[in-house]
Parts: structure tokens; sequence; C-alpha cells
């Protein structure tokens, strides 16, 4: 990349100003900080900003790649490096399944992380940042669920950047002093009402459990967080002869850091690169608690949950990425040769070119439980949508709503994936959200409800919007989005994840549009994308999806049943959401039949 600009400016790394100048000229490291609610401030600025590198989609898939490759070897070194340390011979498959998550997740932010900041020093003269004067014990996680609260955060991604410009950098960096009780702001997750069914379920669950503890046998299948409801475990459960449980996640302990620790952990390699020597670095620096200093506390919490002894399966949809005790009981269950099978918990996944998630799920995993797709992997298994076996909405109104249902990610790049990635990717998404908004007859326009995403990640999503259209009807995303479904009378969907396969599998009168560069397909689901497109029922641009949605709105239950219509949305549900005819006998047959493969991969 060439030089930015010849003007020495200060670098802003992020969007806390206890790190900003009073003035400019300033380079911003990317839009992630600039924060809505402060733009009186950051607007004043002489301001450059670092163009972002995976802009470039194209090398960001040779980035995953190659970091891929790298996560591998890391795994096999931390793992020897752990068993060293904590006097244990597991295999890397133990470690896979408990730290591989979170290993996983820090490589591919570090990378970027030291991308952007590369990126900012051989473009621009920089004369000088600020970073934040912080103990190292504020920024290391005590277990993968408070990292998960961290790497969204300004500060301990501040904290990160300044590791790397202090430790791999000639930059002068300013000290700014900060409260010893500094802590690490939680992003504010606004969480819908519990109601009288979930207290229903919630109460059943811990008086299962307890009644398991007595009548539950030690070699009983153990199923925990699938994604199938109520109803469909227990009948499942049935089905496989054994008594009825449900089975709650447990907190896993948090253990404060021991410097001495941390400097005994080393992962050495003959001949690193730059990127490389930073990574070795900074995993014993910021590996969570739970598994260093912590892991014995964890082992005993393991031990002592009231689980089975001896499964003949472990079977769960979401609790293999952050619940570490499950996580270390799975991984000694599966090293006695318990089979552990991951349910699909989500969209995107069987659809993406590339998912970090779906990769590390079907590594860990015996058997990998699809929602109808296969790709020719044989852990790879159809039953079909897991939580479509109990959610079902009532049918739209024909003279309702326009519901527009859209998202946001992270302001800061997590785990990759097939969909856009940290901030200015987020914005292009916001702005065709607005694109299609402005390119509707007005009629429209004012029936529209817009359903916003929890959590906002700092994207002040309502603020966004209510400067781009005074007059918009919004809803928060915190109440149920049935009644919002039931009420509309097209359902608008713009990413590629669960809600739109929902309304298409329960036949809703869907448009969907999306840009195909921000979230790519792979070649074995590109036909069924484009199906839908000839189809008329997914648009590559806003505005052509706006057309669309002016051309039906006065009879979209025609257009909706027209039979090229309905056969292309047979087609793609059958493949990413289907609806199984006999939906336990499938998952009985999937869970019993699964053998155990090594327990050194």
């Amino acid at each position: 990349m060439g030089r930015m600009a010849k003007k020495s400016r200060f670098l802003i790394t992020t969007a806390d100003e206890r790190t900003w100048p009073p003035d400019g000229p300033v380079l911003f490291l990317g839009a992630w900080c600039r924060l809505q609610s402060r733009s009186t401030r950051w607007t004043a600025f002489e301001a450059a900003t670092v163009p972002y590198h995976w802009d470039d989609r194209e090398q960001l898939y040779r980035d995953y790649m190659e970091l891929c490759g790298l996560h591998e070897e890391l795994l096999a070194d931390l793992s020897r490096a752990l068993n060293a340390t904590h006097g244990t011979h597991h295999s890397v498959r133990y470690w896979r399944i408990l730290v591989g998550p979170w290993l996983q997740y820090f490589t591919q932010i570090l990378f970027d992380r030291w991308t952007m900041i590369h990126r900012a020093v051989d473009g621009c003269e920089i004369s000088a940042t600020k970073v934040l004067d912080l103990r190292p014990d504020v920024i290391i996680p005590a277990n993968m669920d408070v990292f998960c609260n961290m790497y969204s955060a300004d500060v301990w991604n501040q904290a990160i950047y300044a590791r790397i410009l202090r430790g791999w950098t000639n930059v002068q960096c300013e000290l700014v002093p900060v409260a010893e009780e500094e802590r690490i702001a939680e992003p504010v997750l606004s969480k819908r009402p519990e109601g009288i069914r979930g207290r229903i379920k919630s109460s059943f669950t811990g008086a299962a459990t307890r009644l398991s503890q007595f009548a539950g046998r030690s070699s009983d299948a153990f199923l925990i967080a699938t994604h199938l409801g109520l109803k469909a475990e227990v009948l499942l459960q049935l089905s496989m002869g054994q008594f009825p449980t449900r089975h709650r996640s447990v907190p896993a302990p948090q253990i404060a850091p021991m410097a001495s620790k941390r400097a005994a952990l080393t992962l050495e390699s003959k001949s690193p690169g730059p990127f490389e020597e930073c990574i070795r670095a900074l995993i014993p620096e910021q590996i969570p608690t739970v598994y260093l200093e912590g892991y014995e506390a964890l082992c005993g919490v393991a031990r002592a949950t009231p689980w089975p002894a001896k499964p003949k399966v472990v079977f769960t949809s979401n609790c293999y990425h952050a619940c570490d005790v499950f996580k270390e009981w799975a991984a000694s269950q599966v090293e006695r040769g318990t089979p552990l099978v991951i349910g699909q918990h989500g969209g995107n996944i069987g659809s993406a070119k590339w998912s970090s998630g779906e990769d590390h799920q079907i590594a860990i995993a015996d058997r990998y439980l699809t929602w109808g797709w296969n790709d020719g992997s044989p852990k790879q298994f159809p039953v079909g949508a897991l939580n479509r076996f109990h959610k079902r909405f009532a049918m739209p109104d024909p003279r309702g709503h326009l519901l527009l249902v859209t998202s946001v990610l992270p302001r800061y790049s997590y785990v990759l994936g097939g969909y856009p990635t940290a901030a200015s990717q987020t914005e292009a998404y916001l702005q065709d959200q607005y694109d299609f908004a402005h390119a509707l007859p007005k009629h429209i326009y004012d029936q529209m409800v817009v359903r916003l995403f929890v959590p906002d990640w700092g994207w002040e999503q309502p603020d966004r919007w209510r400067a781009e259209f005074p007059d918009a009807h919004i809803d928060l995303g915190v109440a149920p989005i049935g009644s919002l479904v039931e009420g509309s009378r097209l359902y608008v969907a713009t990413y590629n994840a669960t809600a739109f396969l929902e309304s298409l599998s329960q036949d809703i009168p869907t448009v969907v549009f999306w840009n195909p560069l921000h979230w790519e397909f792979r070649p074995t689901a590109e036909p069924y994308l484009s199906e839908l497109e000839r189809a008329g029922i997914f648009y590559p641009t806003p505005k052509a999806a706006a057309l669309k949605v002016t051309e039906v709105w006065d009879d979209v239950a025609g257009w909706w049943r027209n039979p090229e219509v309905q056969r292309a949305r047979i087609r793609f549900v059958e493949r990413f959401a289907r609806t199984p005819q006999s939906p336990i006998a499938d998952l009985r047959h999937a869970l019993t039949t699964v053998g155990h493969a090594s327990s050194r991969r």
C-alpha cells in the first residue's frame, strides 16, 4: 500500500476518547473509531482513515485459509504446552474442544489488529499515539464467556493495539492514566422478557435436573442446549428409552491471573515471522485463566456436576463454544470413547463460502447434524432445522405492514466467515437498508416496520435510523418477532442467517436482498440462491428489491403462490432448512448410530 498522506498525523486506534488528541491532524485506524453519538467530535478533526485491509474480500479469503493452517500449528504447540504445565497427557482433540474456540478467535482477531497497525505505520507518517496505562490483568479474560464480551469492547481492543504498537513498532506511545478499578465494559445486551412459557420451561428444567440424579442412568444419552424445544427433547429421550432430563450449563470458575504461570507457558517456533512471533508471545499473556491458572478448579467443577458418568452419546447445539465446564467434561468423555454430536444452530452455516464456526464444529464432532445440506463429509448428517421442530408463526396479514428485518455485526472484526467484516462493511450494509427505504414509494414506506438487531455492538441503530428517517417505525428487536411477522404483509430479509430461513421454511412471503460481495455463497449453495433470484425472491441490490416489493404489494399472495416462486422456495428450504417428516425418529437414528473417531485427532 502506498503512503496515504505526507502529513504527519496522530494515530487514533479506537472510539475510546481518552486516547484522542485535542485537535488534528489525525489518522483513524478504522471506521470503528467513530460513534454515531460522537459525530460532532470526530467531524471536527482534519482526519484521514486507514483503508481496511479486508475490504478486499479475495484477500480476506486467502488470509482465512492461511490462518486456518496457523491455527492448527498453534493448537498442537499449545496442547503440548498445556499438558506440560498441568502434568496431563490429553490429546489434541481434547484441547481442541476446550481451548480451540478461544484460540481460533484470538488468532483471527490478532491478525486483523496486527495488519491494520502495520498498514497505518507503513502508509502514513505517524507523529504519536496514546495508549491506556492498564494493569495487565484487566485485559485477561477469565473464561470463554467473558472473552466473548471483551473482544468487541473499545478498551480491550485499545489494549491489544497498544501491545502491538509498543512491542513491534517504533511509534511513540503516550501513556494515559486510568482508574485503579478500571474494568472492561461489557456490551449492553437487551434481553427479551422471559414470559410465562419461559418461566415454566425454567422450572421444568430445574425439577428435571434434580430428578434425573435419581431416575437417570449413568449410560443415558446426554443432551444439553440442543435447540429442540422442550416437547421435542422430551419425546426424543423417551424414544431412546430414558428418563427425560433438561440439563443446564454450569458457570466456569473465575480465577485471578498469575504472572509466574504465564511466564512459564511458552510457545516457541524455530523461525517465526513477525506476526507469528507476536501471537506466540501474546497467547501466554491472553489465554483465559480457566485454561491455565484455573484449570484444576475447572476440572473440579466438571467432576462435581451431576451429569452421567458414562453417557452413550453427548449431544449439544450450542454449549461447544463458550460453556467451559461442559467443554472440559465433554472432552474428557470423548477421550473415554463417548461420541460427540453437534447440531447446527443457525443459518449461514452450510451456505457461506467459509465459516470458522462450521469448521470448528465439524472438527470436534463425531457427527454433525445439518439442517438439510451435505457437502460430502462423512460427519455431516442431514436431519433438518432443529430450531424449527418447535417454532411456528401464524400466516401473515394480507393487508398488514412491510417488515424489514435488519442486522449488525461487531464494529471490530472477530471470527471470520462469509458475512461483513468490521465497521466499514457493516456501514455499507446499513447504507443498503437506507437505500432500500428511500426507494420505496411513500404509501409502502409509511407501512414499513424496521426490526433492529440485538445486541447493538455500539452501532446506536435507533439514532442512525432516526437521523436518516425521522418518521420511521422502529422495533428495537427486544420483543419476540412472532407478532411482527403475523401482522406483516411481506417480510424483507437482509442477511444470510436464521431469520430468512425461518420465513421461507414457514411459507411466509419473503423478499431477500444483500450484497453478494459481502455475503459470499459456496459453490454447492450458489445454484439454490440463483434459483431464488430467477424466481424474484432474492436481489443483489436494495433498489431492485424495493422495486419488487412495489410490484407485488397490492397482491402479495398472488405473486407468492406462483408455481415458479414456490418451486424455488421449496428447493432452497429442502437444502438449508428442511422440516423432516419424522423428526424424532430421524434424531434418534442420528444419535444411536454414531461411531467414535480417534481421540488423538
